[in-house]
């Protein structure tokens, strides 16, 4: 009769087994001189036989002896069982038998390993034990932080390569540009009065001036006919706000009526220190072409965009304005994850910050190249650092 639990414990492979009768009557395939014994208690004797083996004897000797029971004993006892009987059944039985331990908790143990320092306890129930008390009931998700981490800095790597990409090819452009009207024969101004001309744009200095000095007389570029101020300041009447149509790309466009009847459309620049700044090159003009590249790449918004309200047809301006009023999360790109990601949208203010700085208005204000590379990878190694550092911190 088996009385431990199986779940728990299992015999080992290599054990006996004793059969044991009680209330025999002269039962028939036993040598009783070695395998007789007797089991005497107070007030009661009884004699009966062991055998070796756990083969039972069938009919008839079953039906001679009362419910017999098995035990298992070592193998090293056998022979001696066999040659002594039972002399030595007492010493047999005291000896015991081998037994395998299956810890039932083990599954339980394991979690707790998972936890830095962790050991498993029993209290009822599994328990573990970190640090002298119950450790957390649920380890962090390291798969799901350690994926959100490695996308931010995907994001981060892609921000800062198609940045460099659209600078390389904006210098490319430009640099292409100026070859191609080096040499070319300049239109010469004589006035002072009026807006720079396409012509001397491109000729000379590629910046609008904030003065009314431009050209007078009329004259052809190619073959193309060039206005002067003054005719087209006639021709609409003194930019007359009547005749004005619309709000383009850096200026508004009136309605025109030249001398010889024809119509016109004329666009009056707009007249600021932003767009000189903008226009004049030099490296700081670079820094500023990399925040509106950096705004382009987190809004995922044109540069320039006619069909957007009067203030926000410039890009960079309506950055400017978002970033001022804490609205950043109206300019990103929501296809970023901004609001659900954390990790996302500290790299995302982190850029944001660098690109405002480099569209300030005074290029004195703005950083040079070489320090907004080096914020780009500061912002890098920041995040990236802070979300491998949540990691441990969460593991132990």
């Amino acid at each position: 009769m088996n009385t431990f639990d199986n779940s728990i414990f299992s015999l080992v492979s290599d054990h006996e087994t004793l059969s044991l009768f009680y209330g025999c009557k002269n039962p028939g395939g036993f040598n009783k001189e070695n395998f007789e014994l007797s089991c005497c208690v107070p007030g009661y004797s009884e004699e009966g036989l062991f055998k070796i083996g756990d083969a039972v004897p069938g009919p008839p000797y079953m039906d001679k002896c009362r419910p017999s029971f098995q035990v298992p004993f070592l193998p090293s006892w056998e022979q001696k069982l066999q040659d002594e009987g039972a002399s030595l059944l007492v010493d047999v039985l005291n000896e015991g038998f081998d037994i395998n331990y299956s810890n039932p908790y083990s599954a339980d143990c394991q979690k707790c390993y998972k936890h830095s320092g962790g050991q498993c306890g029993f209290d009822g129930k599994p328990i573990c034990i970190c640090n002298d008390q119950l450790c957390p009931e649920k380890s962090p998700n390291r798969k799901h932080l350690i994926i959100g981490v490695s996308l931010a800095s995907g994001a981060v790597l892609v921000i800062i390569v198609g940045g460099w990409v659209m600078v390389f090819k904006r210098m490319k452009k430009r640099k292409s540009a100026m070859e191609q009207f080096e040499g070319l024969p300049a239109v010469t101004p004589t006035s002072s009065i009026g807006l720079a001309t396409s012509a001397n744009f491109f000729r000379a200095t590629p910046y609008i001036a904030n003065s009314k000095s431009g050209i007078d007389k009329s004259s052809t570029y190619f073959g193309v006919r060039v206005f002067s101020y003054n005719e087209l300041e006639e021709a609409t009447n003194c930019f007359d706000s009547s005749k004005q149509l619309g709000d383009g790309g850096f200026g508004t466009v009136y309605h025109g009526l030249l001398r010889d009847g024809r119509e016109v459309a004329v666009k009056r620049l707009y007249e600021c220190n932003m767009r000189r700044a903008c226009y004049h090159l030099t490296n700081k003009s670079d820094v500023y072409s990399f925040g509106v590249v950096l705004i382009e790449l987190i809004s995922a918004l044109a540069a320039v965009d006619i069909t957007r309200s009067v203030h926000d047809i410039n890009l960079s301006t309506m950055a400017v304005r978002k970033i001022q009023s804490q609205a950043l999360n109206e300019l990103v790109d929501p296809f970023l994850g901004f609001d659900k990601d954390f990790v996302v949208r500290e790299m995302i203010t982190s850029v944001a910050e660098l690109a405002f700085r480099c569209l300030q208005y005074e290029r004195e204000m703005r950083p040079t190249i070489e320090e907004v590379v080096e914020e780009l990878r500061g912002i890098e190694r920041e995040n990236y650092g802070a979300g491998k550092g949540e990691i441990e911190y969460q593991g132990r």
